[in-house]
């Protein structure tokens, strides 16, 4: 029997180029981050927690969810709903809060990012990525680093768009890896 596949959108082997995941999420900071910090981004790619998340830009495997959405809504005959169990096999994403954790204790290492805490200094992804970026290469190792954490975070985990404020909260939990990768982030996403 002869099947009758569909018409081609694209011709084979051409792609679109996304830069759009969804309506803030942007890669091309990540891809960014990827050519100015390389070390730092390495590093970061080898986390548990979020190397994962990085390697979705690394494979580029980069899709919608409304549409994957609709398509499954289609073909379903009444809605799904995933659990937050689900959800953290997915992501790898803890929902669970640790009731014995404050997140919100600083660990102050005279640092940039310390100094942006005791100033109250507003930081958003357009001022990384314009500003910061140009200028961190004196800044220390860790601080880098957790330049690259922020932009994961912010721009990619949390997905606000390049114009909105870094709240503090997120500040404060990359001053403290271990913290970082215990916070339920699978609760903000």
């Amino acid at each position: 029997m002869d099947y009758q596949f569909p018409k081609r959108i694209l011709e084979e082997g051409a792609e679109t180029k996304m830069d759009k995941i969804n309506n803030t999420c942007r890669r091309t900071i990540l891809e960014t981050l990827k050519v100015v910090l390389k070390d730092e981004y390495q590093e970061v790619l080898k986390d548990p927690v979020f190397g994962p998340i990085l390697a979705i830009v690394e494979n580029k495997l980069i899709y919608s969810g409304k549409i994957i959405h609709s398509f499954i809504c289609k073909q379903l005959k009444r809605p799904h709903r995933f659990s937050m169990q689900k959800f953290y096999v997915a992501t790898g994403l803890k929902f669970k809060e640790e009731p014995d954790i404050d997140f919100n204790n600083l660990k102050s290492d005279k640092g940039f990012w310390s100094t942006v805490l005791k100033e109250n200094r507003k930081v958003n992804l357009l001022i990384m990525r314009d500003e910061l970026l140009k200028v961190c290469n004196e800044w220390t190792y860790v601080d880098r680093v957790r330049l690259v954490y922020l932009c994961i975070i912010h721009g990619f985990v949390i997905a606000k768009d390049l114009r909105v404020f870094i709240p503090h909260e997120f500040i404060r939990l990359v001053m403290d890896f271990e913290k970082m990768r215990i916070y339920p982030w699978g609760l903000r996403v």
